[in-house]
């Protein structure tokens, strides 16, 4: 085989090392471009499922176990139980902590330390707040000087699992 030969058998293979995967993902979504790049609905229902199934959150994921709340701000320690098979990496937990009774926000709330949590095992948080403007004068006026019960909104949890980022909305009734 001559040096010119071996040239374009070569040429050939890189051509078709190339475009041969292009042309099977063509032909198996029917030339429809659109399909090869993004997924149908069916595909993100699937992964929307799977992972539901890795974080199958209840109320009793997250427990308080102490608390305080004052003018001043305040610090909570919440029992966490990784629900998950898998091993995650909690690092944030962000939110206000409202007045139960007329939803005022009283507090702004923020993880003190990233938390890592085993499968099925229980994690500590130790959370702070920080008051919000007004919080003392509702406080006040609404509950005669006393800090009243309060509930999550707007909450937000940053947990790394399998090396994914994954962001999950907290309401006052858990997840």
């Amino acid at each position: 085989m001559s040096e010119r030969s071996l040239q374009l058998v070569l040429r050939l293979v890189a051509i078709f090392l190339y475009l041969g995967p292009l042309l099977v993902a063509f032909s198996v979504h029917k030339g429809n471009i659109l399909a090869m790049v993004v997924p149908s609905r069916e595909q993100l229902d699937r992964v929307g499922q799977k992972m539901e199934d890795l974080l199958n959150f209840s109320e009793n994921v997250m427990q308080k176990e102490s608390y305080r709340l004052n003018e001043n701000g305040g610090e909570a320690v919440v029992r966490f139980a990784n629900p998950s098979p898998y091993p995650i990496l909690l690092e944030n937990f962000t939110g206000y902590s409202v007045c139960k009774e007329h939803g005022y926000p009283l507090a702004w709330f923020q993880l003190k330390e990233k938390v890592k949590i085993g499968p099925g095992e229980n994690g500590r948080l130790e959370i702070l707040f920080y008051p919000t403007p007004g919080a003392s004068f509702h406080v006040l006026l609404g509950h005669l000087g006393f800090w009243p019960e309060t509930e999550v909104e707007n909450g937000l949890m940053e947990i790394e699992m399998l090396r994914a980022k994954i962001k999950i909305r907290v309401n006052q009734h858990g997840t």
